[in-house]
């Protein structure tokens, strides 16, 4: 009897995705929905929109007018930790690492992660999984930036794995296009899209 051999999933262009410099995008740059969700109930709120709809479409719900950082949880006086300031998309000048600064045990199978510990509930590291054509992100997003690099992520957290579609959008800014749970979940929708 024939053995049936599985066909391996495209899931875009193989390379690693890079800023222009030649830097790399940290793993704490590449969203996913915690399980908390608390920073998405915070765009919510700010933004009044469903927090199922952020959840759903991130892409979508970024705009030139959102796109500015807000602090999540000021203090009373006020003032603002850095580390409590959110927003969809990331600037590059957050967003931009060398290699020195990497795990490389990671770096050498495609995979980045930070080379100190890792913080409590951010990622592990994440692996590009391919590049898509521009024209998927473009038409999952509102449209408000011009879009350079589209494409799926594996991020593994502590015994768990999350999927994604972000981008690289016009003015050096990173975010997510749409988030996924499973693996087979993000399959369907990129064969949705072809």
């Amino acid at each position: 009897m024939p053995q049936t051999v599985e066909k391996k999933f495209d899931f875009g262009r193989q390379e690693m995705v890079l800023w222009d410099d030649g830097t790399y995008i940290p793993e704490h740059c590449i969203m996913y929905p915690r399980l908390s969700y608390s920073y998405i109930r915070e765009f919510s709120q700010k933004w009044d929109v469903p927090v199922g709809d952020l959840i759903a479409m991130p892409g979508m719900m970024l705009s030139k007018q959102n796109q500015k950082p807000f602090c999540a949880y000021p203090e009373a006086d006020g003032s603002c930790h850095v580390w409590k300031l959110v927003s969809l998309a990331k600037p590059k000048s957050e967003c931009s690492v060398d290699a020195s600064k990497l795990r490389q045990d990671l770096l050498k199978h495609g995979e980045i992660g930070d080379d100190s510990d890792p913080y409590l509930g951010l990622p592990e590291y994440y692996k590009v999984l391919g590049v898509l054509p521009n024209t998927v992100c473009k038409e999952n997003s509102s449209g408000d930036f011009a879009i350079h690099k589209c494409f799926t992520t594996k991020t593994t957290l502590y015994r768990d794995y999350r999927f994604g579609i972000h981008a690289i959008y016009e003015g050096e800014l990173v975010g997510p296009i749409k988030f996924f749970n499973t693996q087979n979940e993000l399959k369907e929708f990129l064969r949705s899209e072809r």
